[in-house]
């Protein structure tokens, strides 16, 4: 569960962006809107008795109505690492390795 604050504040950033993406619109530009989800939250759900609290932000940001278009990394690389794809990001760094942003690529189709 996500703090009411919290949501309160995606709510905003959501709304900005929203008229950021109106604004586009007019002349023609679709904007996309492409947070990049980090190690801790993607492998979160795979790390034993994790006693740390979960990042909400993807799951809140799902919901929300968006006149964007939102890439959800989380969703995406989530998706890959299900498949038993491993070093979807660098085992001794905090980067994505090239496995996600091919995969992030394929998914989404930028136009």
């Amino acid at each position: 569960m996500i703090a009411s604050g919290n949501r309160k504040a995606l709510e905003r950033i959501n709304a900005n962006i929203n008229q950021v993406a109106e604004l586009l619109a007019k002349r023609g530009i679709r904007l996309y809107f492409m947070p990049c989800v980090d190690k801790y939250d993607l492998y979160s759900p795979f790390i034993v008795n994790n006693k740390k609290p979960r990042n909400e932000f993807f799951e809140t940001f799902r919901q929300l109505p968006k006149r964007y278009t939102f890439v959800d990394t989380k969703q995406i690389l989530a998706a890959q690492l299900k498949e038993g794809v491993q070093d979807v990001f660098y085992p001794d760094d905090t980067h994505w390795s090239w496995k996600a942003s091919q995969r992030v690529f394929e998914t989404v189709r930028f136009r």
